[in-house]
């Protein structure tokens, strides 16, 4: 199915059949699923048209000559586009052989049943057959939720990993690990770190950061400005 507003995953598995993943606006995502949820926001369907960010290239380097001036509109201008990107609610409706089992407001790492065939989820509804034991649909996001990473199937012979659609982030990720022997493990550290191993690190690494941003501050010298 073809639909620029929308990511689409997909694998054809022998004993699942065809599972299906579709990233993007509810108004997009209404295309392919009548009963998908209204739009609880007004300006979802205008948004919808806007260009996806681009991910900025890992040792892009600017224009010897460009001026300070110059890089900082650059700098702006990227910004904008990834609180833009951000800003930009992408949904996930779930298909198995065109039948809907889930829907979803966000990307956020979820596991759905593949044991019960007749699994489905009511019209106009968010929800799903969640499980955490094989076999399952689950998949992977990014930290803000943004981007799909990863989608695999676990059943009792092992995971499948669905291949990422072409021009994906997920697709130059991989493009990306492939390239880079360094990025080939940091990639999956970070990403199987996950949001609580994230908030662990800020807990214990956090204070450790203040004392140095204090010990730095310790050098500079004390100024006594008389503002009359």
């Amino acid at each position: 199915m073809k639909n620029d507003d929308v990511e689409h995953w997909s694998l054809k598995h022998p004993e699942f059949g065809l599972l299906e993943l579709f990233i993007g606006e509810p108004d997009a995502l209404r295309r392919i699923d009548p009963d998908f949820p209204t739009s609880s926001k007004k300006t979802d369907a205008d948004n919808s048209t806007e260009p996806e960010a681009q991910e900025v290239a890992e040792g892009d380097v600017e224009d010897e000559g460009a001026s300070t001036k110059e890089d900082s509109e650059k700098f702006l201008k990227k910004l904008a586009e990834k609180l833009d990107d951000l800003d930009k609610k992408r949904q996930l409706l779930v298909r198995r052989d065109g039948v809907t089992i889930a829907r979803y407001k966000s990307l956020e790492n979820q596991k759905i049943d593949l044991g019960k065939s007749d699994a489905t989820v009511k019209a106009g509804k968010y929800g799903g057959e969640m499980t955490l034991s094989a076999p399952y649909l689950g998949w992977t996001s990014n930290f803000l939720d943004s981007w799909m990473i990863e989608v695999k199937v676990k059943d009792d012979e092992g995971v499948v990993v669905f291949d990422p659609p072409e021009g994906s982030r997920a697709a130059k990720r991989w493009e990306a690990m492939e390239e880079s022997p360094f990025k080939r493990w940091f990639y999956p550290l970070i990403t199987g770190l996950g949001k609580g191993g994230w908030a662990l690190a800020v807990i214990v690494l956090g204070p450790l950061v203040s004392k140095l941003i204090a010990w730095l501050l310790s050098f500079l010298p004390d100024w006594d400005i008389n503002i009359p």
